[in-house]
């Protein structure tokens, strides 16, 4: 999934290829963070603005879609975030 999403952010498409494998995969759940807590570089991350990683957003959403992915969309404050994920994981029983 996240090779599908750089895929599309930077080249506009997702490979034949990595569709495959996306769609072989089966998630229980993503825990999907919001993009609501200050920006920090770590070096890795290409996506700085709070324009991009808004446009990224809506892209990771439209891919969970796509691939019909079940996933739950945590925000808030680090400690609230720990909260929600925990309480997202119990209600999979």
């Amino acid at each position: 999934m996240t090779t599908a999403f750089y895929q599309k952010l930077h080249l506009g498409i997702v490979s034949p290829g990595v569709i495959r494998e996306v769609k072989s995969e089966w998630y229980d759940l993503v825990i999907h963070m919001e993009p609501d807590v200050p920006w920090v570089d770590d070096g890795m991350r290409t996506q700085s603005s709070d324009e991009q990683r808004k446009n990224g957003e809506r892209l990771l959403t439209r891919l969970y879609s796509k691939f019909r992915i079940n996933h739950r969309r945590i925000g808030g404050g680090y400690q609230d975030r720990i909260g929600e994920a925990l309480v997202a994981i119990y209600d999979l029983n």
